[in-house]
């Protein structure tokens, strides 16, 4: 056995007859011998014909030339923050927003309401990486906050729900070119959820579909949902509806997306000391499971006490509270598990509900809009060895407020930075990998989130391609 560029290289060597006349085989021979089994196989089978109108899925790699963003709203008042941050220094470039191609006013922030439309946004790309939108809505009691997402094939929601007390409404567009395809699954406490007529959803150009799971999957508890793909991308949001009390009226938020289960979920955007907190897990697999929970805190990362791990049925949503891990200081969570998961942290705070979102590693400069009249907090985390970030902020013109700052994050620990409040949006550029952060917000009404994500350079796209 040799290595090769990082990995390990079994030489095949015959097999070895041994002295009482039984054969053994050399690791490496049988390896050989079964990656020329698989070939042969796959090339018989690649060789085969498809039944007449039968169909075969496969992806593609899809470089984007052009950015994409979608304010779906679904929440009753919601509007838009939107703008381009210059932040390659090309000056100049195309946004089209809602089929309007225009030349951007480099870090003006514009608003507007979503009653109506949704906001579609196509940035070309030499402003593809500054461009940034957020949907917010609130009123006295509850504030709503999140980041326009871009499409993609998969997405799952987390701390739905489909009750009279507790409902949660789908918006599903499709900003892209020709029909999107999808599927909608839905997991509850017991498993999965009866809801017929979710499955081979057809949703054209350009069009906004919305799903109320009270009426489509109606269930008590907590429900995981997915969106599958099968042609096309499409941008979703949840929104979310929730009386704690017959008597209470509704506060409102969408729930945080997670673009695919995985074995680890890293979480941010987690109040310092919420009033509640519970944690929200889904096992997409179909084996059991243990979640091991950790606590990225101000001082480093530990395991503890109270939760260390969490038992998981194949295809069941469990709750578990953990008010009592947050000690009033920044922190994430990272949740790990042997077979694909989906997780959040659903918050309360004076009442008011926010969800934590699933993070990715920062890769050069995120961009966020910050609300006027709200106290706004970066939450960033180090995953792995010392992270560092540049911040910059601006106001509702683009004008730089105070200067940069460079942020040291301590090895497998989190930090908190407050933003001027003079901020319309924020430009954090990371310079050391295993960085995530989010933007936090609160004010008298309530709280929201928003995660710090990088411009997506390629997407997986689903293909069909009609059978032989």
């Amino acid at each position: 056995m040799t290595r090769a560029g990082g990995r390990r290289i079994l030489r095949p060597t015959a097999p070895v007859v041994t002295s009482n006349g039984r054969i053994r085989l050399n690791p490496g021979w049988l390896a050989a011998v079964l990656v020329l089994i698989t070939a042969g196989a796959l090339a018989v089978a690649g060789s085969t014909s498809r039944p007449t109108g039968q169909t075969g899925r496969t992806t593609e790699q899809v470089a984007l030339s052009e950015r994409q963003l979608t304010c779906t709203g679904g929440i009753k008042g919601a509007s838009s923050m939107s703008g381009v941050a210059d932040v390659r220094g090309v000056g100049t470039g195309v946004l089209t927003r809602n089929a309007t191609p225009a030349v951007p006013v480099i870090g003006n922030v514009t608003t507007g309401s979503l009653a109506t439309n949704p906001l579609v946004l196509i940035a070309d790309k030499n402003v593809a990486a500054g461009v940034f939108a957020s949907q917010i809505a609130r009123n006295a009691r509850w504030l709503a906050f999140e980041p326009c997402p871009e499409p993609r094939a998969s997405w799952w929601f987390v701390g739905a729900g489909g009750s009279g007390s507790h409902d949660t409404v789908l918006t599903i567009g499709n900003p892209r070119a020709g029909n999107a395809i999808f599927d909608i699954n839905v997991l509850g406490p017991q498993g999965p959820v009866t809801a017929p007529g979710l499955k081979g959803l057809s949703l054209s150009s350009g069009a906004t579909r919305s799903f109320d799971l009270g009426k489509v999957a109606p269930s008590a508890g907590e429900l995981a949902v997915s969106i599958t793909s099968s042609r096309g991308l499409v941008s979703v949001s949840a929104a979310d509806s929730w009386s704690r009390a017959l008597v209470d009226k509704p506060v409102n938020e969408w729930v945080a997306p997670q673009p695919d289960a995985a074995k680890q979920v890293d979480l941010t955007g987690i109040p310092a000391k919420p009033g509640q907190a519970t944690l929200l897990l889904a096992n997409t697999g179909t084996t059991d499971a243990l979640a091991k929970v950790e606590v990225v805190g101000s001082t480093g990362t530990f395991t503890p006490k109270a939760v260390p791990t969490v038992s998981l049925s194949p295809g069941a949503v469990v709750s578990v509270p953990i008010t009592s891990l947050f000690d009033g200081k920044p922190s994430a969570l990272r949740v790990t598990s042997p077979v694909p998961i989906v997780a959040t942290v659903r918050s309360v705070v004076n009442g008011d509900d926010s969800y934590a979102t699933t993070a990715s590693a920062l890769a050069g400069s995120s961009v966020a809009a910050v609300p006027a009249g709200v106290h706004a907090e970066l939450r960033l985390s180090s995953l792995g060895k010392l992270g560092a970030v540049t911040v910059r902020t601006f106001d509702a013109k683009g004008r730089e407020v105070g200067s940069s700052r460079e942020i040291a994050i301590p090895a497998e620990s989190a930090v908190g930075v407050t933003l001027s409040p003079k901020a319309r949006y924020v430009e954090v550029t990371a310079t050391a990998p295993q960085t995530i952060g989010s933007l936090l917000i609160s004010n008298s009404s309530g709280i929201g989130e928003s995660v710090l994500s990088p411009a997506a350079r390629a997407l997986r796209l689903p293909v069909v391609h009609p059978g032989a």
